[in-house]
């Protein structure tokens, strides 16, 4: 990214006008979510510069070459409405350098981070989810919410969920205990005090989300449960603005008439009891959601961390072949690195501490002659395999390092379950992110196998399942028949080869989670919410 350099200032002016403005401005910002989502993915991958630039370019409303206070500040205020107080919070932790303004390097970097280091990027990711809940308490709409507001809310929402404990707690014959994910366990003037970080009497959209994020930061895989979260916290929002609507108009009729209920009060009443079961059953949902897909340290969990922004296999790779470059006077027909990243136990309590290592082995095949034929007399093969070379990422440099021994890497691999070192084997393939293709998973398994991680049996009966899934996909949309011709077996298996060639994509987590349902790996926490998709 930093090869390339900042964003060239010489260029076309922004749309919409000198300043930026227009109709094409806000209809820009209004897919900066799904923008930010996706240039940050093409950050950790380390694949997209032109992409990060061109989001760059956006923010740099004048051209110049960097965003300033009020650039960023526009920018943000489309999220929600923030106080000064908060924007210059958020310059702060974007300007490294302290000079007021934001330069490519800075907001590469600021990319790179991940939402537990950056309050811009937690508004960012957390905004869908996190959003509606913010509007509802925010009852007059105007950017932040007040004590009244947030105890008005609190109150509710507390006691919807302890209708929801008594309820459940009847049903069970004991008390329920769970993760206070929504801090409703606690009396709203402490909550406030909690929520409202900048201690100034109220909370911005800034404050909210620092509040709320704890619980979002602990998911194992956020962006596998974001829809879910998302669909549910709307329906809290919706239910919660019908409960208010109606609290306000019985307490209007109240006030007005001091007599006997009339029927259609006696029916909002009704409806108001129905909504608040709802609510109940909803906040119920939201908490449950959340912790089910919490991974706890006392299921082993502690053994596994996401790796950190910008750690790449390819950058590991490229590493390697740095330090050590290949001499290629012996006429070299193919090299191959094997690779194999695995977190280490050094700090496994705190995801931002802990320490990922890395093992290549590099394999040089010759073409026939005189070295191919001296590996044949040595080893009994033609192929040329070096030692194998250790590396410790360090994030704060973006960089890897080659360590000094074997030791830590030995200790962190047998100290793994074996389920783990088949996933960390997928992830491998997947460069260290969230998708992988059929070939990276025939890889992985087949390494797995060559460990004794799983039985080679298992890799082939795993692989003709996913085959025979394909196919069934294939009848059911019509496309091929149930009962094949005996002419046509060789292309109904090329149509289903180039589906797997071309089209899978999914996340490591979903093929662990099928190999547990298969029983061929233990079940782990860690994919635990892949396990019914």
């Amino acid at each position: 990214l930093r090869a390339n350099g900042p964003f060239p200032s010489g260029r076309a002016p922004p749309r919409g006008g000198v300043d930026g403005s227009g109709p094409e401005v806000s209809e820009r910002l209004v897919g900066l979510m799904a923008e930010a989502q996706a240039f940050h993915q093409a950050a950790l991958n380390g694949t997209d510069s032109y992409g990060i630039k061109k989001i760059f370019q956006t923010w740099d409303r004048d051209g110049d070459g960097s965003i300033s206070r009020k650039e960023l500040a526009r920018v943000l205020k489309e999220i929600s409405a923030l106080t000064e107080k908060d924007i210059d919070r958020l310059m702060k932790e974007v300007d490294a350098n302290s000079n007021g303004l934001i330069e490519f390097d800075e907001f590469v970097d600021w990319i790179m981070m991940p939402p537990s280091k950056s309050q811009v990027r937690a508004m960012l990711d957390f905004k869908a989810v996190l959003g509606p809940l913010f509007d509802v308490y925010d009852r007059n709409h105007n950017g932040s919410i007040s004590f009244e507001e947030f105890e008005e809310c609190h109150e509710i929402l507390q006691g919807a969920l302890q209708r929801s404990q008594d309820e459940e707690s009847e049903s069970q014959g004991q008390p329920v205990d769970k993760k206070d994910i929504l801090h409703l366990r606690i009396e709203s003037k402490k909550a406030f005090k909690q929520a409202d970080s900048t201690q100034d009497g109220e909370v911005s959209f800034r404050d909210f989300v620092e509040w709320m994020s704890s619980h979002l930061l602990s998911l194992e895989d956020f962006k596998s449960v974001e829809a879910d979260l998302s669909q549910i916290t709307e329906r809290l929002a919706r239910i919660m603005k019908q409960v208010f609507n109606l609290q306000m108009l019985q307490e209007v009729k109240t006030v007005s008439a001091k007599v006997q209920p009339t029927a259609e009060e006696a029916e909002s009443s009704k409806v108001l009891e129905r909504l608040l079961d709802t609510l109940s059953k909803t906040t119920r949902q939201l908490e449950e959601k959340l912790a089910e897909n919490l991974v706890h340290e006392d299921e082993g969990s502690n053994f596994w961390t996401e790796p950190p922004a910008g750690m790449s296999v390819e950058r590991l790779k490229g590493s390697h072949m740095r330090l050590f470059p290949l001499k290629m006077k012996g006429g070299v027909e193919e090299v191959t690195l094997e690779v194999l990243c695995i977190p280490s136990m050094q700090g496994s309590k705190d995801p931002s501490d802990r320490r990922w290592l890395g093992e290549v082995v590099r394999k040089v095949k010759f073409k026939e002659g005189q070295q191919a034929r001296r590996n044949l007399q040595h080893t009994g093969t033609d192929v040329q395999v070096d030692r194998p070379c250790h590396y410790v990422y360090e994030p704060e440099k973006l960089r890897w390092t080659l360590g000094q021994s074997s030791q830590e890497f030995d200790e962190a691999f047998d100290l793994l379950p074996s389920e783990l070192t088949v996933f960390c084997l997928l992830k491998t393939e997947a460069n260290l992110g969230n998708k992988i293709g059929w070939q990276g998973i025939k890889t992985a398994l087949r390494a797995a196998a060559n460990m004794e991680l799983m039985t080679r049996d298992d890799v082939t009966e795993f692989e003709a399942y996913v085959q025979d899934d394909v196919r069934d996909m294939y009848i059911e949309q019509g496309q091929l028949s149930s009962v094949t011709p005996s002419s046509s077996p060789s292309s109904e298996l090329h149509l289903v080869n180039e589906f797997l060639a071309t089209k899978l994509d999914i996340s490591p987590r979903h093929v662990m989670a099928k190999l547990s349902q298969l029983n061929m790996v233990k079940f782990s926490p860690v994919w635990k919410g892949f396990m019914n998709s």
